[in-house]
């Protein structure tokens, strides 16, 4: 079995989940991110990145991320399976290599109640 094929297999389980419980202003903050990738990256390849933060911090920072927001992020990115894999993929090896505590403290900022990036699409156990 290649390297690819959880992954994938993972990918597609997730994102045929409904995405009803998403709010409206979650929506617009991933549109807004769909707009913003960096040159040279696919917006694919860009949510990927943040699809597997927030995977990331469920496994290393006590907390949980929004079901809703990871489905809305694989359904966005769709559009190029392979550049929301390499983007996953990426952050992962880099995500891997970083200090827990500095990246669920920079999650948090990005991805709390008051994230800058997607507001409550992760928070702490309780």
């Amino acid at each position: 079995m290649s390297r690819l094929a959880i992954p994938c297999a993972l990918f597609f389980l997730l994102s045929a989940q409904p995405s009803a419980a998403i709010e409206q202003r979650q929506i617009d903050q991933i549109d807004r991110l769909v707009a913003t990738a960096p040159p040279g990256q696919s917006a694919s390849a860009f949510l990927g990145r943040h699809y597997a933060v927030l995977l990331w911090v469920e496994d290393y920072c006590d907390g949980r991320s929004d079901g809703s927001v990871r489905a809305y992020l694989a359904d966005k990115g769709k559009a190029d399976p392979d550049g929301f894999e390499n983007g996953w993929m990426d952050a992962l090896d880099l995500l891997n290599k970083t200090n827990p505590q500095s990246m669920c403290a920079l999650a948090a900022e990005l991805y709390g109640q008051e994230g800058r990036q997607i507001r409550g699409g992760w928070s702490k156990k309780r």
